[in-house]
């Protein structure tokens, strides 16, 4: 089992940046979990099972930080991940 420590998100609208104002503001944001490693302090030669597992916090973040920003998925333009 996952235990998620803490979640945050982060979204910012912006209206103007260098050139013209927008017409309609870009709208970014950003979410991160923090984990209790159940490994810490020693080592694990598979950590594929765990990653599985990890598999609805990716999902469940998704959502979270969609419902966060506030724009139907049409306007969603790009995303990225990272670890």
């Amino acid at each position: 089992m996952i235990d998620i420590r803490r979640v945050f998100t982060h979204v910012e609208h912006i209206h103007h940046e260098f050139g013209p104002r927008a017409a309609t503001p870009l709208v970014r944001g950003a979410i991160g979990a923090v984990l209790t490693n159940p490994f810490a302090g020693r080592y694990e030669p598979d950590i594929l099972p765990m990653m599985t597992l990890l598999d609805p916090v990716g999902v469940d973040m998704a959502h979270r930080l969609h419902a966060a920003m506030g724009v139907p998925l049409e306007q969603i333009a790009t995303y990225g991940k990272g670890a």
